[in-house]
């Protein structure tokens, strides 16, 4: 998965959906996360809880959880919330 910021300008309906988070530039097809349903253009918020500012903050959550605590949440690009939970 290849991760960015969020752009500056880009805002869901509700502004605070995507004040934080990493946008997913692109994600492998036969991947975990492409089989949870994380797709190109979605926004991650949050990881176990943690919100995510920067690849900084991400890196941090993946030291210091194993990989079955670590539920994500993410804005969608289709305007839905959704969270994923890992399947390990």
């Amino acid at each position: 998965m290849l991760l960015g910021p969020v752009p500056k300008n880009w805002r869901g309906p509700k502004p605070t959906e995507t004040e934080h988070g990493l946008v997913v530039l692109a994600v492998a097809e036969k991947s975990r996360f492409a089989r949870q349903g994380v797709r190109e253009g979605d926004v991650i918020t949050t990881i176990a809880g943690k919100i995510l500012s920067d690849t900084t903050d991400l890196q941090q959550v993946l030291n210091d959880l194993p990989p079955d605590k670590r539920d994500i949440k993410l804005f969608s690009r289709k305007s839905a919330v959704a969270s994923v939970q890992p399947h390990e």
